[in-house]
């Protein structure tokens, strides 16, 4: 009797050092409602082709925000598009401004949004753009706003930046000083950032730091990393033990038209996924999985 006591003295003593389960949200917040608008246009009788996706928030001035940066993406790059004179741009000669959204915490909102020039499906030039709001507030959040001045955070992200961009695809040369410039304080509290479920992920175009392809480099940084480090209201919105949560994974492709699909429907719901591909599809299928991995999903591989 008195070991069976003892037993459930130590058993309560563990639980007070037990933290409470968040409680789960058992629907989506009004505040996070949102959606995908799609504006096409055909230009010069269909030699260029441009399609834009514009994130709809409830937030009137966030969605002023996030169409300024689509349009600013559409003229910057728009002079790049091929002329193609068959008359079919939709199909070979396109400008595809498209945006990766997600939800964290209690009201932000992440949004990056890429400007791909494809020529006959070949990705030939890419450029983005990457923001996060408080959809309660509308104002825009920057890496200052998620750490304090000094935080430790900041030699732990210039560390990160630094040497991911120095061995990322480490077969191709690069430009070290843009690589330093980079990973600069000055250039961290302005870097271009978004906030997932579970991660931090800073983004660069590869050609920045003078690699060759038209693609963009991840840094990432998940959140138990950051403990401690954030501002209060910076770890309550990265908080998501709330949320409900599963992982979703596409196997054995990527296959064209499949995988254009599942991306589109990703977008469209706000959802990131990990896909599995096969190593014999890698030289067939380099521009899918180039959409893939600049959309910021991760990649993985049986082979």
């Amino acid at each position: 009797m008195k070991k069976l006591v003892l037993l459930l003295a130590c058993l309560l003593l563990l639980l007070q050092g037990v933290p409470a389960r968040a409680e789960q949200l058992p629907i989506l917040p009004p505040v996070f409602v949102m959606s995908l608008e799609i504006e096409e246009k055909d230009i010069d009788q269909q030699r260029q082709f441009v399609c834009k996706e514009h994130l709809i928030t409830t937030n009137a001035s966030v969605n002023a925000a996030l169409r300024a940066a689509s349009d600013l993406l559409e003229a910057k790059n728009a002079a790049n598009i091929r002329v193609d004179e068959s008359k079919q741009a939709r199909k070979n000669s396109r400008l595809d401004i498209e945006t990766t959204y997600s939800k964290t915490g209690h009201s932000w909102v992440s949004a990056l949004i890429t400007a791909r020039i494809s020529y006959r499906r070949t990705q030939t030039h890419l450029d983005f753009d990457a923001l996060v709001f408080d959809l309660d507030s509308g104002e825009q959040i920057t890496l200052a706003d998620l750490f304090p001045q000094d935080s430790e955070a900041w030699d732990l992200i210039a560390r990160r930046v630094e040497n991911h961009l120095k061995t990322v695809f480490p077969d191709e040369e690069r430009d070290q000083e843009a690589i330093k410039r980079l990973a600069a304080r000055e250039a961290l509290e302005s870097a271009k950032f978004i906030l997932g479920g579970g991660e931090m992920t800073l983004h660069y175009l590869a050609q920045e730091i003078g690699l060759s392809q038209p693609g963009m480099v991840h840094v990432r940084f998940f959140y138990p990393e950051l403990e401690g480090m954030m501002t209060e209201e910076a770890a309550r919105q990265t908080d998501n033990r709330h949320w409900k949560m599963v992982a979703l994974t596409f196997d054995d492709g990527p296959r064209w038209f499949n995988s254009v699909y599942a991306l589109n429907a990703l977008r469209q719901s706000g959802a990131r996924a990990t896909f599995f591909a096969s190593g014999n599809q890698f030289a067939d299928s380099a521009q899918i999985l180039r959409r893939q991995f600049d959309g910021n999903h991760l990649m993985a591989t049986h082979t």
